[in-house]
């Protein structure tokens, strides 16, 4: 494999990959009249595929503390995306679902994925499978490699 090749490409994906985080970072408006950062429409598109979730329920599967699941659920519950209440068999454990509000920000969510993938499907849609295959190959072993950079790896 040409290494000056390999630069290049590799310095073509940190500098997409650069973009992307960008993009991630930004707030967007999902039709409910405020923007919404990542993790507040993915907790709400947690809240939405188990309603009646609790806090515990959706830290374990966000994977993230419970104390930054109270913390998102503030901030869309004063948004008016969510409500919290009292579990009617278990006083002290919270349930949350989601408002109307809520509910057409996911829509707006998932209307955004959709364009998304249309955008991708008509920039690189000429490409034939085999060569998805490889792409999805290729990235899948750079995450491989990256999971030895991250902190607390060895």
């Amino acid at each position: 494999m040409d290494r000056d090749r390999l630069l290049e490409v590799l310095l073509n994906l940190f500098e997409i990959s650069h973009r992307l985080v960008k993009l991630d970072e930004k707030p967007w408006n999902f039709g409910v009249g405020e923007a919404l950062t990542r993790a507040e429409i993915h907790m709400l598109s947690a809240v939405a595929s188990r309603e009646d979730a609790s806090v515990t329920e959706l830290a374990r599967r966000k994977r993230i503390t419970k104390g930054a699941v109270s913390q998102i659920l503030k901030r869309l519950e004063h948004k008016g995306l969510v409500e919290k209440r009292a579990d009617s068999r278990n006083a002290s454990r919270l349930q949350v679902r989601l408002t109307t509000k809520g509910r057409r920000a996911c829509r707006g969510h998932d209307r955004m994925h959709d364009d998304i993938v249309e955008a991708v499907r008509h920039h690189v849609g000429d490409l034939d499978e085999q060569t998805l295959s490889i792409l999805h190959s290729v990235l899948d072993r750079l995450g491989v490699l990256l999971d030895r950079f991250e902190v607390g790896k060895e």
